[in-house]
């Protein structure tokens, strides 16, 4: 085999490229600090690690009390809605009483003007006649 000038310069090109290569790719310094690298973020990982678990727990407790403050949302909203019924039946049943109240004081007025009209004019009825007067002017209706 015939090696000219060339070739050999060639050859040796590759052979100094290869072991420059293998020099670069394999650093022992540079792999020892992949090795600490490693053991760094192994240990941040389990930190991390432990933080999400007790995140994951706080977030259980937490839904938990989200279910239980909602369930007693909707219960109170039943209690107001139930308590807004009772309100307006007694509204409605203060109102009738306000109607019932007034035209009572109207008749108890009436009264009240017949009996001054009666003071200041008695009637001169006797007996059954008198009786009788009575009952039609103060009949309750």
């Amino acid at each position: 085999m015939k090696l000219d000038v060339k070739t050999m310069l060639i050859i040796i090109l590759l052979i100094i490229s290869i072991i420059f290569g293998y020099i670069w790719f394999f650093n022992i310094s540079d792999i020892k600090n992949y090795k600490d690298e490693i053991k760094e973020l192994n240990s941040r990982n389990k930190v991390l690690e432990h933080k999400r678990d007790s995140i994951d727990i706080e977030l259980a407790i937490l839904s938990d009390s989200l279910l239980i403050l909602e369930n007693n949302q909707l219960v109170l909203l039943n209690k107001i809605d139930s308590m807004s019924i009772e309100i307006d039946k007694s509204k409605l049943r203060a109102k009738k009483s306000k109607e019932e109240l007034d035209n009572i004081r109207k008749e108890m007025e009436k009264i009240r003007k017949k009996i001054e009209e009666f003071k200041k004019n008695p009637p001169n009825r006797t007996g059954d006649d008198l009786l009788n007067s009575l009952n039609r002017t103060f009949s309750i209706k």
